[in-house]
């Protein structure tokens, strides 16, 4: 009987252990499902995306920027303000958002053009992104399928990338350790009016703007 009880014991403690490597510190037995990134226009544009942290490491080397851009004290629609946005054809005043993927905790501003003109569909956004690095996020994007292509956005190490679903183009800069500042412009007309190229080569000179006015 004293054999028996000493296996039981041990059999009860192995199990213990196992379910307890399974769990995380929350309590939980996985990770959170991920989610879909959103257009300037509002529709869930790519494929999904886990949180991750933004925070550098020692093993990221030193960015060369003419000087960090806090983006905690960057005020989105005021960025967007400062884009050529009538250049777009973009004539709707810039509004708020929260909660936009793939940066749930950064607060959006996006404008889109009014329904009835000629570029209905088309729409702009831009997020300042204080929790995760460019480094971090371009991985990412690179794992998706995305085509990235480092460039200078205004003096700042920044990466064109083009998402495999062909109605967007982003911009992500890297202004700060562990903080980026993104652009999007999506055409999310049915059918297509404006081609990805064509987004990638408007893109780029408002992010460039968008960084000069988060300075």
């Amino acid at each position: 009987m004293k054999i028996s009880r000493r296996v039981t014991a041990a059999v009860l403690a192995g199990t213990a252990l196992t379910l307890g490597a399974c769990s995380d510190d929350k309590g939980g037995t996985g990770s959170p499902s991920p989610t879909s990134p959103t257009s300037a226009t509002g529709g869930a544009t790519s494929a999904t995306d886990p949180t991750t942290s933004g925070a550098p490491t020692s093993a990221n080397p030193p960015v060369n920027r003419p000087k960090p851009l806090d983006m905690r004290a960057v005020d989105p629609c005021r960025v967007l303000a400062a884009t050529p946005l009538r250049e777009l054809g973009i004539d709707k005043a810039p509004e708020t958002r929260e909660s936009v993927q793939p940066f749930p905790q950064a607060k959006a501003c996006a404008a889109q053009a009014s329904a009835g003109t000629p570029k209905f569909g088309l729409g702009l956004m831009v997020l300042p992104v204080t929790d995760r690095s460019a480094a971090d996020y371009v991985k990412y994007t690179r794992e998706a399928g995305a085509e990235v292509q480092p460039m200078q956005v205004a003096g700042y190490p920044g990466y064109l990338i083009k998402p495999t679903n062909r109605i967007r183009c982003d911009v992500v800069v890297d202004v700060a350790d562990g903080q980026l500042l993104y652009v999007q412009h999506t055409d999310v007309s049915v059918p297509q009016k404006v081609p990805q190229a064509t987004l990638c080569q408007s893109v780029v000179p408002n992010a460039e703007a968008a960084v000069r006015a988060a300075g």
